[in-house]
């Protein structure tokens, strides 16, 4: 919660103010999507045939733990990079709310 109220209190005016608690909330609003998207894709996409054989175990089980994995297969090189280092990075840095 200290990410919304901090722009409120180092705002110029209440204009400003505004401004950064409303931009601190689009940006809140926005993890949930970026964490949900990747799941809703592979979901599309695997229902639609595609990724049959990295999405199944030998058993002929579906694993959605290999959803995000294949996803990155998919990236180029320099982006694959940047993806693992941000998934890296959150999960190794402390939350916010922790501390």
């Amino acid at each position: 919660m200290q990410s919304i109220h901090y722009p409120a209190g180092f705002g110029a005016d209440l204009k400003t103010a505004r401004s950064g608690i409303l931009f601190a909330a689009f940006l809140k609003l926005l993890v949930p999507v970026i964490a949900v998207l990747p799941g809703i894709v592979m979901f599309v996409l695997h229902k639609n045939g595609m990724f049959q054989q990295e999405m199944t175990d030998a058993a002929g089980h579906v694993k959605p733990d290999h959803a995000y994995p294949t996803l990155m297969n998919l990236l180029p090189p320099g982006l694959k990079g940047v993806a693992f280092a941000a998934l890296t990075a959150a999960i190794v840095a402390p939350g916010r709310e922790s501390q």
